[in-house]
């Protein structure tokens, strides 16, 4: 976003969840019931470690995909162009470029021999392809939208009135319940493979979510009503959830088969999490700050490079004897200091110089374009 555009709670919330997705990631190895694609784990565990997963599992993507969609009708309304080029060179492009990057050196951050064991899935940066898949949809939907003369007023006005109802939470939940129903896992899957029906539907609806927001933001103000007494409910919420699983792999396929009124209540502590979260960011940041700019600026580069330098940590940490939350601990404050330094003096340069030149473009066609008019 530029620098008008900006708001500065949602910068926060950019860094938060980036910063919750090292925190979660740092953890799965001291989990009792890690997920089956973690190719690391520790001799020692602890059982507190798959309730912290289960708890940002819970919120933490959705608001990613929310943002993302508010990004994308930002960057939407400032043509198709702009649109298509920006989001091949942020999101497609980086994606055909680390994934197979992830593929080699993940591995070999767990210990595997180099080249011994290569694999051919995206990690973590699987919301970039899932992205991808909505900008298409996007594109196409828009465009169809006009040729047939839809009017979507009624939809953008069917959102402001759930999202301003007493009843949000309860409704909202409803929305993201037909997806949940077909999820492999007690709780969302993770998008680890193919491309999962359910999955892409799910995080779907968050894209929308933000894409309307964008075009709402007066909303923002209702997302810091009762924000604390959303925060309490969910954590308590998200503790009796946990606990009704009685110690069971949450992240295994088919091992439990939950009711639909526990998927239900689920979808019910995403929801509250989400307003918490975004009423306790957007009441604690109102001012601009450079500092949180230059954090939010640093947080794609860290959403992709973190994920090796935690998996080779916690295989290294795994041979030294040492309490796990010291591990856990090491692993955190490590990994963000490193991407931060790198970011600074390596990533941060280079992205100042794309951009520049990007200004120096578009400056270059406006003074064209002026002089065929004037021609």
């Amino acid at each position: 976003m530029q620098e008008a555009e900006r708001i500065i709670g949602l910068d926060a919330l950019r860094v938060l969840v980036t910063f919750l997705g090292i925190v979660l990631h740092a953890g799965v190895a001291y989990m009792v019931h890690p997920p089956a694609y973690w190719i690391t784990a520790d001799s020692v565990r602890n059982i507190s470690f798959d309730l912290l997963a289960f708890i940002l599992h819970s919120f933490r993507n959705e608001v990613y995909f929310i943002i993302a969609g508010f990004c994308a009708n930002l960057l939407f309304h400032k043509g198709l162009r702009y649109f298509i080029q920006s989001r091949i060179r942020y999101i497609v492009i980086p994606f055909v470029i680390f994934c197979p990057v992830m593929g080699m050196i993940i591995p070999m951050a767990a210990g595997y021999a180099p080249f011994s064991f290569i694999e051919l899935q995206p990690y973590h940066l699987w919301s970039l392809y899932y992205l991808f898949i909505y900008y298409i949809v996007v594109v196409l939907g828009v465009k169809l939208s006009k040729k047939l003369n839809i009017d979507t007023t009624k939809i953008n006005n069917y959102f402001v009135n759930i999202v301003q109802s007493k009843y949000r939470i309860w409704v909202l939940a409803l929305f993201v319940l037909p997806p949940l129903a077909f999820m492999r896992t007690p709780i969302v899957d993770i998008a680890i493979g193919p491309p999962f029906a359910p999955i892409i539907i799910y995080y779907a609806f968050f894209f929308c979510f933000g894409w309307l927001l964008y075009l709402n933001q007066a909303l923002f103000t209702v997302f810091s009503q009762h924000r604390i007494k959303f925060l309490v409910l969910a954590i308590i919420l998200s503790i009796m959830l946990a606990n009704s699983l009685a110690g069971e792999n949450v992240f295994a396929n088919g091992v439990h088969n939950p009711s639909l009124l526990f998927r239900y209540f689920c979808a019910v502590m995403t929801w509250l999490f989400i307003f918490s979260i975004f009423g306790i960011m957007q009441e604690k940041f109102q001012q601009p700050s450079k500092r949180m700019r230059y954090l939010a600026d640093a947080t794609y580069w860290i959403y992709i490079a973190h994920l090796p330098l935690i998996v080779l940590q916690q295989h290294i940490l795994n041979q030294v004897s040492l309490p796990i939350p010291i591990k856990f601990v090491l692993i955190v404050i490590a990994t963000t200091t490193v991407l931060l330094i790198s970011y600074h003096y390596l990533v941060r340069p280079m992205s100042q110089r794309n951009w520049y030149l990007d200004e120096i473009r578009i400056n270059w066609n406006k003074r064209s374009r002026v002089i065929r008019e004037e021609l």
